[in-house]
């Protein structure tokens, strides 16, 4: 299907009645600008409205960062949190970046009140297309645990490659713009 520009794709993951999904646009910016909003995880404000955590532990500029995140979700749903290793693999020659985040586990005891997501993977691959215009690609695979039907996770999964995307085109736009 195709969202506000995001054409997204889902896939059945397996042994699982959850989906995959990938969301794919192209965004009127430098793939410097799309990668350096995206790698830096010192202003995270235009992720997940449910976000209401960030503990970096480890964040090294173009290579590798590690932190927890809580998510708070509406009522009936249990909140979560997520210990994530996330790895950068930057080709400032070539404009290509990719960034690959999955769950760490041992670094940040579970909590009570909160189910931990381990089965989570995410990768994003930003690539120039031209001088000002870059083609990005997100992917998701999200397990959120818990008593979650799989077709609501589902519902709200094959939204998060467009969210996500469409923050960042309205990020770039709000940092792009005069003062």
């Amino acid at each position: 299907k195709e969202k506000n520009e995001v054409k997204i794709y889902t896939r059945p993951m397996e042994g699982s009645g959850l989906k995959a999904c990938k969301g794919v646009a192209d965004i009127n910016a430098t793939a410097l600008e799309v990668y350096t909003l995206v790698e830096d995880l010192n202003h995270t404000e235009w992720w997940d409205e449910n976000l209401k955590i960030i503990k970096m532990f480890i964040y090294e500029k173009n290579k590798r960062a590690r932190f927890y995140l809580q998510y708070e979700l509406p009522y009936p749903l249990v909140n979560r949190d997520l210990v994530a290793d996330i790895t950068v693999t930057p080709d400032f020659k070539n404009n290509v970046f990719k960034i690959v985040s999955q769950p760490i586990t041992g670094l940040v005891p579970e909590k009570k009140n909160y189910v931990r997501i381990k089965d989570y993977l995410q990768v994003w691959t930003i690539s120039a297309l031209s001088a000002n215009t870059t083609h990005v690609e997100m992917e998701c695979l999200l397990d959120p645990a818990g008593a979650v039907p799989d077709w609501l996770i589902n519902m709200v999964m094959v939204n998060s490659p467009s969210n996500s995307i469409n923050n960042i085109r309205k990020q770039l736009e709000k940092n792009n713009k005069p003062h």
